[in-house]
């Protein structure tokens, strides 16, 4: 089964229904962001049910009559999913590895299903507040994406601006500094364009503020506008104005 990486900045939990399905503007990598059913009610907890019948949203699977080579992968992502939902990262940390494990078997150690693995265990983390974790799996997915799909493809830019927020938290400037140019290169690169992929647009703006903000804090002032006037002309350019070819969400 081949998957696609996509970011999801925010998970707000209070925002699931008790039957919940996924918004498919906001899944970007990691946890799906949930939306709120018309006419459900708030909350989620352990007897819940989670509706996992499109799978391919799950796993943001290119063919979604794909199957996964081990029935394991199935089990062990819907538990860390669900164990993602209810707080208990140690938890979800625990089948993310094991789904990695079935993963690297299945597909590979080099293969864009380990990157998205190492992808889910960093958000996991992330969400847990441990964000020198996070750092190392985002990393492990820059390495296996570089490999996988490319060093310049997408995927792997939004991975690289995974590891930027985490040194950014962490204020590792110079660190983060490299990593969120290693991402804008990526993101915000001429050759990307115009396209429809505006969640990628999107992105490349807050990756273009964070670095913005690094720089700030290394004394960089010139460095920090020319990013802060990149990512304007991102918004004004492919954001705010509608156009022919582009998606919005």
């Amino acid at each position: 089964m081949t998957t696609e990486l996509f970011r999801s900045s925010d998970f707000n939990r209070d925002s699931a229904s008790t039957t919940a399905t996924f918004d498919f503007a906001n899944v970007m990598s990691g946890a799906p962001q949930l939306r709120k059913l018309e006419g459900s009610g708030n909350g989620l907890n352990g007897q819940d049910k989670l509706d996992f019948s499109d799978r391919s949203l799950f796993l943001c699977a290119d063919d979604k009559s794909a199957k996964p080579k081990d029935p394991n992968e199935d089990i062990h992502a819907k538990a860390g999913y669900k164990a993602f939902l209810e707080g208990k990262y140690g938890d979800a940390e625990t089948a993310y590895k094991s789904l990695l494990d079935v993963s690297q078997k299945s597909y590979g150690k080099d293969s864009k299903e380990v990157a998205f693995a190492y992808a889910l265990l960093g958000e996991t983390c992330e969400k847990d507040k441990r964000y020198e974790d996070a750092r190392a799996y985002y990393k492990k997915g820059v390495e296996v994406s570089s490999k996988a799909s490319g060093k310049d493809h997408i995927e792997t830019g939004m991975l690289w601006h995974n590891v930027a927020q985490m040194d950014h938290q962490l204020k590792n400037w110079k660190d983060a500094a490299a990593a969120y140019k290693s991402a804008v290169d990526i993101l915000a690169a001429e050759k990307n364009g115009p396209s429809s992929e505006n969640a990628r647009m999107n992105e490349s703006t807050k990756a273009l503020k964070g670095y913005a903000d690094v720089l700030n804090q290394q004394g960089d002032k010139k460095g920090a506008d020319e990013q802060l006037k990149r990512a304007k002309e991102i918004e004004k350019n492919y954001l705010t104005q509608p156009q022919k070819g582009i998606i919005y969400y």
